[in-house]
């Protein structure tokens, strides 16, 4: 793949630092690409109503019984700084609960650094320890159950550890 097909390389940024498009698309190529059905804003019921997730890994469920899609993966993608919002992480929790549910085995909450322009994202929001604070903020949300926090720099290699 040459340079201008790939993502990141934003300029003053990491070479790895991605946008929450480019989250998206590289999830979707890499479920496609392993034969999975990638599904976006897919729906899903939570204990408090109706959620979309972001982007989902399905298989074609064969049995029509427990619906049409058997899911594989879930992924939430929120920016650096999500942490800050008290409702986000709350609610990702409840829909990735609900897709392990479902069935999928790997569940994470993607953070994104870049914004669709290329520069960080919320620069005066920007704390270093920003994947330990959202990884406290979203194990409060259950002791029992606990969700990756990938963020886009390292989103291919833990990609690479899912079936």
């Amino acid at each position: 793949m040459n340079n201008e097909k790939a993502l990141g390389g934003h300029p003053n940024l990491a070479k790895t630092v991605l946008c929450k498009t480019e989250v998206a698309a590289l999830l979707c190529k890499e479920g496609i690409s392993r034969g999975y059905w990638c599904i976006p804003e897919y729906r899903i019921n939570t204990t408090s109503g109706t959620r979309n997730i972001d982007v989902v890994w399905a298989e074609r469920n064969s049995d029509g019984v427990n619906g049409i899609w058997k899911l594989i993966a879930a992924f939430e993608i929120e920016g650096h700084d999500c942490y800050t919002d008290k409702k986000a992480l709350p609610k990702d929790f409840e829909s990735l609960s609900a897709a392990r549910k479902e069935g999928a085995e790997s569940c994470a909450v993607v953070l994104f650094q870049a914004s669709v322009v290329g520069e960080l994202w919320h620069p005066t929001k920007f704390n270093n320890n920003f994947l330990e604070i959202t990884q406290n903020r979203l194990n409060k949300c259950s002791a029992n159950e606990k969700f990756e926090i990938v963020t886009d720099e390292i989103l291919p290699e833990y990609l690479r550890k899912i079936r």
